[in-house]
């Protein structure tokens, strides 16, 4: 996200995040604070787009605009997995008595409900996701039927060859760029997802100050070498048998 842009912005391209050129930039805007708001964007078919500073990311190379839906879902899936890591934390501590049961109560259930509501916040943009996707399934199935139908009025001559090598090249494009951008979103959809089905491994608690009895085991001592000597002490109840034995080597 950028809050300043760099000297000489105006007139540089701005582009998109599957490498397409958007248009030209025009100018910008900033808020009371001085902090960059919005870009205006002259495109190339002729319109004008403003895009948030949210959006935009400076590159060493290029000025990229990025969608807002998965920029917001990324950063979910990042405050999720950070929230779980705590309330476990916050667990582990509760049971080793390194807090009080009172507050162990208050963060925990303030961190539970900040979790929770940011998983239903997920589940939100996802199910947009997932609209999103519809809509690219049926772009792409369109142009491949337009490519059928270009195939077949060339064959019947019904246009010539110059005309359908551009037109061919420009679906080819446009169907590439749709795929790809599916492609991104699909991997996002199933990183969001497993964010929301991975469930909560946390231990059952335990008092305050509980800590877990550890059992020894028992072993047999081992033989000590005596120079040339070697000891082996029995067990107690192996002394009824008989005197220690020592070996001669």
């Amino acid at each position: 996200m950028l809050t300043s842009l760099p000297e000489n912005i105006i007139g540089q391209k701005i582009w998109d995040e599957y490498g397409s050129i958007i248009g030209t930039i025009l100018g910008t805007s900033y808020d009371e604070n001085g902090f960059l708001k919005n870009i205006v964007v002259a495109t190339g078919d002729g319109d004008v787009r403003s895009f948030s500073s949210q959006q935009v990311v400076f590159t060493e190379s290029k000025i990229v605009s990025r969608d807002l839906l998965t920029i917001r879902i990324e950063h979910l899936i990042h405050l999720i997995t950070v929230s779980r890591r705590r309330v476990k934390v916050i667990d582990r501590l509760y049971r080793e008595g390194r807090m009080s049961s009172s507050l162990f109560t208050l963060i925990k259930e303030r961190d539970e409900k900040l979790l929770k509501t940011r998983i239903q916040e997920l589940n939100n943009l996802l199910e947009e996701l997932r609209r999103k996707l519809e809509s690219l399934s049926s772009i792409i199935d369109l142009l491949s039927e337009t490519r059928a139908d270009l195939e077949i009025r060339f064959q019947e001559g019904e246009i010539d060859e110059s005309l359908y090598r551009e037109l061919s090249e420009r679906i080819s494009s446009l169907t590439t760029k749709q795929l790809r951008k599916k492609s991104r979103l699909e991997s996002l959809l199933e990183r969001g997802s497993k964010a929301l089905s991975e469930e909560e491994s946390v231990p059952p608690e335990t008092e305050l100050g509980e800590q877990p009895v550890i059992q020894p085991k028992e072993s047999r001592p081992k033989p000590i070498q005596l120079g040339s000597i070697s000891w082996s002490p029995k067990k107690k109840e192996d002394e009824e048998r008989g005197p220690i034995v020592i070996h001669m080597k």
